[in-house]
C-alpha cells in the first residue's frame, strides 16, 4: 500500500491519507468517493460470475501487455523492485504525479453529503489511464499465477 504524506495535513505519524482513504474525489455526480475505493473498484463492483468471465475474456482477446512485457513482469522476483514499482504506478495514477488536488474526506460524506467545491474530479482520461493500469495488475497477477501453478 502508498499512502501520501503531507504535512500537517496527512502527517507520517497518523499513516498519511491512509492509502487514499483520507482523500474524496469526484467520478461523476456530486457524490465523493474515496481515492482508495475508485481504485479498488476501477472496473466497477458487479461480482457476478458473467462480469468476472467478461472481465477474464477481455484479458485473454485484448490482454494489456504483449507476451513479452507480461514474461518481463513475471519472471520478475525482486521483492523490492515490486515495491518500487508500486510506488511509481501509484504515484503517477493515483496521485497525478503531485498534481492530484488534495481535498479531505469529511464526516458528512459518510451520510451522503455532497462534495465541497474543492473536491477534484477525475478526468476521462485519468479513468481511462487507471483501467488500463488495473487491467495491467489482473493480467500479471493472472500470469504469476499460471506461472507458480
Amino acid at each position: 500500500m502508498v499512502a501520501m504524506i503531507n504535512d500537517p495535513t496527512w502527517p507520517a505519524a497518523m499513516h498519511g491519507d491512509q492509502g487514499g482513504n483520507g482523500l474524496a474525489i469526484l467520478i461523476s455526480g456530486t457524490r465523493p468517493t474515496r481515492l482508495h475505493a475508485y481504485w479498488d473498484g476501477v472496473l466497477g463492483d458487479d461480482r457476478s460470475y458473467q462480469k468476472m468471465t467478461a472481465v477474464k475474456n477481455s484479458l485473454t482477446n485484448d490482454p494489456p501487455l504483449s507476451t513479452k512485457e507480461l514474461s518481463a513482469l513475471v519472471g520478475q522476483m525482486d521483492f523490492n523492485v515490486w515495491a518500487l514499482e508500486g510506488y511509481q504506478l501509484a504515484a503517477r495514477y493515483c496521485y497525478l504525479n503531485g498534481n492530484l488536488p488534495l481535498s479531505p474526506w469529511l464526516m458528512s460524506y459518510d451520510q451522503g453529503g455532497d462534495a465541497a467545491v474543492d473536491v477534484p474530479r477525475i478526468s476521462v482520461a485519468d479513468q481511462e489511464n487507471a483501467q488500463k493500469i488495473y487491467r495491467q495488475r489482473l493480467l500479471l497477477a493472472g500470469g504469476a499465477t499460471l506461472r507458480v501453478s
